[in-house]
C-alpha cells in the first residue's frame, strides 16, 4: 500500500506481525532463559564444588589420624561409596587402595597431588574423565612416617548436571513457546488496531491535502528525501503532461531536463533553489524548497 510506504508502517497482514512479535518474544524469552540457567546453575555448582572440597578434607584429616594409629587396620574397615582411600609409600608405591589391589596399581609418584604433599605436606589436584562428564578431585596429605595418604571423590561436571537437566529445561522451553504465542497474539491484535488507527488519520489527512491543492491554480509538487514523487496536483500534471500514476516514482519520470535535475539537487543541499524553464511554449518560474 502505498501510504503505509510513506509513512514507515509495517506492510502485510496480521498474521505478518504476529510473526515477528512471536520472534521477538521467543528470542528474548530463550535468551533470558538461557543466562538465568547458566548463572543458576554456576552458582549451584560452584557451591557444591565447595562444600565437596571442604568434606573432602575433613575426610582426609579424620583418615590420616586414624592411619597415624591403626595403619591398614583402619583402611581394611572403611566402606565408602562416596570416597576412595589410597595409602602411598614415600617411592610412589601404592600400598594399600579401597577400590583396586595395590599390588596391581602402578607408582603414584608422578602424580600431582602426590608429588605436592610429599614436598609440601598437603597436595590436590582434578582430573576429567574422557567424556568431561564427570570429574575425579583428589585430596592427599603426608602422615609423620613420609607415607601419604589420599582421598579422591567423583562428581559430575557442568555438562553432566544440564544434560541431567534436560527434561525439565524442554518443558520451560515448550511453556515458554506456548506463553510467547499467547502474547504475540495479544500484541499483534493491538498493534493492527494500532496501524489501522493511524492508517485512517493518514488516508484523511491526504484526502484533506489533495482537495485544498486540487484547486490551486499553481502546479505543486512533494517528493520524499530520494526525490520519489509522494503527490502531485492537477495544476503540475496538466504543466508536466502527466497523470497521477507517477505517484510513488522518480521525479525523473516526471521531467528529465538538466536544469530542473540540478535545481532538485541544489534545493536538497541548500535548502532552496530556482529555475526558469519553458513548458508548452511558455516559460515558468520553478521554486524548490527542502
Amino acid at each position: 500500500h502505498r501510504d503505509c510506504a510513506r509513512c514507515g508502517l509495517p506492510m502485510g497482514g496480521g498474521e505478518e506481525l504476529t510473526r515477528k512479535i512471536f520472534r521477538s518474544i521467543l528470542t528474548v524469552g530463550v535468551a533470558v532463559l538461557a543466562c538465568s540457567l547458566l548463572l543458576v546453575m554456576g552458582c549451584f555448582y560452584s557451591f557444591y564444588e565447595g562444600m565437596q572440597e571442604h568434606q573432602l578434607g575433613d575426610e582426609l584429616r579424620i583418615a590420616a589420624a586414624a592411619v597415624e594409629t591403626n595403619g591398614s587396620t583402619y583402611l581394611e574397615k572403611i566402606k565408602s561409596d562416596r570416597f576412595r582411600v589410597t595409602w602411598i609409600a614415600s617411592d610412589g608405591t601404592v600400598l594399600y587402595d579401597t577400590q583396586a589391589d595395590a599390588a596391581q596399581m602402578e607408582n603414584h609418584l608422578e602424580r600431582e597431588e602426590v608429588r605436592e604433599a610429599l614436598e609440601t605436606g598437603t597436595g590436590s589436584s582434578s582430573r576429567y574423565s574422557a567424556t568431561l562428564l564427570q570429574k575425579t578431585v583428589y585430596s592427599a596429605s603426608r602422615l609423620t612416617d613420609g607415607t601419604v595418604l589420599r582421598l579422591s571423590a567423583s562428581r559430575a561436571t557442568m555438562g553432566a548436571l544440564l544434560l541431567g537437566a534436560f527434561q525439565p529445561i524442554l518443558l520451560v522451553v515448550i511453556v515458554l513457546l506456548v506463553l510467547s504465542s499467547l502474547l504475540a497474539s495479544r500484541l499483534a491484535k493491538r498493534q493492527r488496531r494500532q496501524i489501522d488507527a493511524q492508517l485512517a488519520e493518514l488516508r484523511q489527512k491526504t484526502d484533506e491535502f489533495t482537495q485544498i491543492t486540487a484547486g490551486m491554480n499553481e502546479g505543486l509538487v512533494l517528493l520524499d528525501e530520494k526525490g520519489a514523487v509522494l503527490n502531485i496536483n492537477p495544476a503540475a500534471q496538466t504543466l508536466f503532461g502527466v497523470t497521477g500514476a507517477c505517484v510513488g516514482q522518480d521525479f525523473l519520470t516526471v521531467d528529465r531536463e538538466h536544469s530542473m535535475s540540478l535545481a532538485l539537487r541544489t534545493a536538497m543541499t541548500d535548502g532552496h533553489s530556482e529555475v526558469r524553464a519553458e513548458r508548452g511554449g511558455r516559460e515558468y518560474q520553478f521554486d524548490l524548497s527542502r
